[in-house]
């Protein structure tokens, strides 16, 4: 928000849109808000107070106009979020804006209300995917009439296999990926790069992706997609054995969404001295891509940009995200392994030549300038 503040650009957010409630429905959703916030037990550090009370009470009142308070709660209670459907502000928004063109990320919730709002206002739109949309089904399946703006080209394939037409599908690249990919080239470079033989390999990441205790999307309604709770756990005790074996490190990078504590009963329960705990807020992701000589991951989005930046990746199956966020579709991975088979694995990698920095692959640059051309495309605009 600040970096958007230093450049000129105006944010509002739903705390600003309360003023533009009555006096009865803003009070609703403050009383609404604040009893919702004090259920969370990781608020997001990121957002303000008042901007969590003012989005979790305006989408339960919503929701309870919907069905009945005691359904609204029951609801939300059971699928969290996943159930917000926030139309009625975003509606207030663009008719209070009358923006030219609306621009949004997938997210299923604000930003799928706004795309499908500026259609129903007639404003040209574009969606802009950070990498797979599979779990929001509406993008493909006709709901909305957005320009889409893809990360990689198997995705743009998956989308158009799946009903868009090709003239909607724009393989832009993500601007996120080719920021970091270059703060973490710059990285390497002032650290003098990387030995060419094997035996560099000193520093395994391993990045975290938490199964929480249902499916973001789905809830307890589907139990095909259960949590799988050891997940950490088995993954780290593979690593451990690994790391001891081969004297190497392994920093756990912390999810933020987590305490650490979380990560501390898990390590303690190991009882190595091998691994050490990253926290996010302390270490920036460029930071810490470019210390790593090996990233194990699962379905984080943070593991895809280490693979893209040529750092050495595996991925290891067992989440109930797997199917949802297909990253081993992309061809990106040194490996693809269950748990059982990780060991194995590694000690595969660390015997051969995976590790010679002749591996690393360009990312795909200039994704803020294509999507740039796509948006001037819309407006019509000459760039």
């Amino acid at each position: 928000k600040d970096k958007v503040a230093q450049a000129g650009i105006r944010t509002l957010g739903y705390h600003d849109l309360l003023k533009k409630k009555d006096h009865a429905s803003a009070s609703k959703i403050k009383e609404y808000g604040e009893k919702a916030i004090k259920n969370l037990s990781n608020a997001n550090s990121s957002v303000s107070r008042a901007e969590s009370i003012a989005y979790l009470g305006w989408n339960l009142l919503e929701l309870a106009r919907s069905h009945s308070e005691d359904v609204a709660w029951d609801l939300y209670e059971d699928l969290g979020r996943s159930v917000f459907d926030p139309d009625e502000p975003l509606r207030l928004f663009l008719q209070t804006e009358e923006p030219s063109i609306v621009i949004t990320s997938n997210s299923p919730r604000s930003e799928r209300a706004a795309l499908l709002i500026a259609d129903e206002l007639g404003i040209p739109s574009i969606c802009i995917v950070d990498f797979f949309p599979i779990l929001q089904d509406w993008i493909y399946h006709g709901q909305i009439k957005s320009q889409i703006c893809v990360a990689h080209p198997i995705v743009r394939d998956l989308l158009i296999t799946n009903g868009l037409h090709s003239t909607r599908v724009h393989f832009t690249g993500n601007p996120d990926f080719d920021n970091v990919a270059s703060a973490v080239f710059e990285l390497k470079k002032q650290n003098s790069g990387c030995k060419s033989e094997p035996s560099y390999l000193q520093n395994i990441l391993y990045v975290s992706s938490p199964e929480g205790d249902r499916h973001v999307i789905k809830g307890y309604a589907d139990h095909s997609k259960m949590p799988n709770p050891t997940l950490m756990a088995d993954t780290l005790f593979a690593l451990r054995d690994f790391a001891e074996s081969n004297l190497l490190n392994v920093s756990v990078r912390r999810h933020p969404s987590e305490s650490p504590e979380v990560y501390e009963s898990v390590l303690r329960d190991l009882g190595s001295r091998c691994f050490d705990i990253q926290n996010p807020l302390s270490v920036s992701v460029p930071e810490a891509l470019s210390k790593a000589d090996l990233v194990v991951t699962h379905c984080s989005t943070l593991g895809v940009i280490a693979a893209l930046c040529g750092i050495p990746t595996i991925k290891v199956f067992g989440s109930m995200y797997d199917e949802d966020v297909p990253t081993h579709i992309l061809g990106i991975y040194v490996d693809q392994v269950s748990i059982s088979e990780l060991g194995y694995a590694l000690d595969k990698l660390a015997a051969g030549d995976s590790f010679d920095c002749d591996r690393l692959i360009p990312i795909y640059p200039r994704a803020t300038n294509r999507i740039v051309e796509v948006i001037a495309t819309q407006l019509g605009l000459q760039i």
